[in-house]
């Protein structure tokens, strides 16, 4: 199985020849409260799309629902070329908002006829990415999440498991960092 397969996560090495391998991420970063906004019918969700999100200021987890989560064959079929993900000025709106994790809903962060910007401009950050989330039945809101990547030494990713829990008070979303 290649780490890339199903849901998993980026670690910086995967574009950034310096950058921390997966043992190397704290679990913390990777769970707790988490945002999670929908980009609506965007076909690339770039700065602009980010804008109007609504996405919280001081997010530290941010987890894009696309509408790729609104096809219910997009995981019944091989690859897909089209789809929906950021470009390289949504990286950069991501990367300066201050966000430690992005997550998406198809196997890339990026566009696949894309250059490697965005990835780069994230992972360059020390950010970590999750990729090919099922967000079909998330609803748009804040949630608990629990994100746990196979332990894989001087891997630049590796599959993960990731659940969310809805957060139901506001204080909810401060109490875990």
């Amino acid at each position: 199985m290649d780490v890339h397969c199903g849901t998993h996560i980026d670690a910086p090495r995967h574009f950034i020849d310096d950058g921390i391998t997966v043992e190397d991420i704290d679990l913390a970063r990777l769970n707790g409260p988490t945002q999670v906004v929908s980009t609506g019918a965007a076909e690339v969700v770039d700065a602009e799309t980010l804008e109007a999100a609504g996405v919280d200021l001081g997010v530290r987890r941010l987890l894009l629902r696309t509408a790729n989560s609104d096809d219910p064959e997009l995981y019944r079929t091989p690859f897909r070329e089209q789809y929906v993900a950021l470009s390289a000025s949504g990286a950069a709106w991501v990367r300066a908002r201050g966000i430690d994790v992005i997550g998406i809903d198809y196997l890339s962060i990026q566009r696949y006829d894309d250059p490697p910007d965005a990835h780069v401009i994230i992972l360059g950050a020390g950010m970590v990415i999750i990729e090919g989330l099922n967000l079909a039945a998330a609803i748009p809101g804040w949630h608990d999440m629990i994100c746990l990547p196979i332990a894989l030494d001087g891997a630049e990713a590796a599959p993960a498991r990731v659940a969310l829990r809805p957060l139901t008070r506001e204080g909810d979303r401060h109490s875990h960092g």
